[in-house]
């Protein structure tokens, strides 16, 4: 199958800062709320979804529904994420190289339900945000994932002959993955989040983590397409 174009998720994905982002909410909500996060609860319940869509769940089991308030953890968060990332990148070396690479073949984009304050910088700390052909955040959609629109915008992004069963996705939570099979794309899957036993059918491929070794069989697709070119 032809491969056009190449998309990651970013969290958890692209950056290995999952258990960081588990962190930083953990300590928000306990000095401003006095909530003890469980890693358990968070990695089963939130993990995958959009800055917005954890702070609202977690403040509607705290009984708040104030905008404003969910605005300042949101904030907060962004912030204490940009410090984290600046001192110490979550974007492995072998990634960087592996996206390049994979750039000289086709587009790459990013779908993130991170807001681009926190997406851009980290990718600019690395040199990728200049080798991205577009990124779509959590602050670019109405709807983050499950929902498909995040893929079907980053779609768009590309030539109009791009269809979506050429597009490779690479996720790492049962959100992403089910919003990038929504949007009729193939979900690869990076695990971490979640182990081989807890990913749905109609994953096609999984991966320990992201590295030219890993994906040989990607270049061995993208190799096939230029050739025919």
């Amino acid at each position: 199958m032809a491969v056009d174009a190449v998309i990651f998720d970013f969290n958890g994905t692209l950056s290995d800062d999952e258990g960081l982002l588990y962190r930083l909410f953990q300590e928000i909500f306990a000095r401003r709320f006095g909530f003890d996060l469980k890693e358990e609860f968070y990695f089963d319940r939130l993990a995958g979804l959009s800055d917005y869509e954890i702070v609202s769940s977690l403040l509607h089991l705290l009984g708040s529904n104030d905008d404003s308030v969910k605005e300042m953890v949101v904030k907060e968060k962004v912030e204490l994420y940009q410090a984290a990332v600046r001192e110490s990148p979550c974007i492995y070396e072998e990634v960087v190289r592996f996206v390049k690479q994979v750039g000289e073949y086709v587009p790459v984009g990013v779908v993130t339900g991170v807001v681009h304050e926190e997406v851009d910088v980290a990718l600019d700390a690395v040199g990728l945000l200049e080798s991205m052909s577009f990124v779509i955040a959590g602050d670019d959609v109405t709807c983050g994932k499950p929902d498909p629109e995040g893929y079907m915008k980053g779609l768009r992004c590309l030539d109009a002959s791009v269809q979506p069963c050429n597009v490779v996705v690479f996720e790492d939570s049962m959100p992403g993955l089910t919003a990038a099979w929504a949007a009729g794309m193939r979900p690869i899957a990076v695990l971490g989040t979640l182990s081989s036993k807890q990913l749905p059918a109609f994953v096609e491929l999984s991966v320990a983590r992201i590295s030219l070794q890993n994906c040989s069989w990607l270049f061995d697709e993208l190799v096939i397409r230029r050739d025919k070119v």
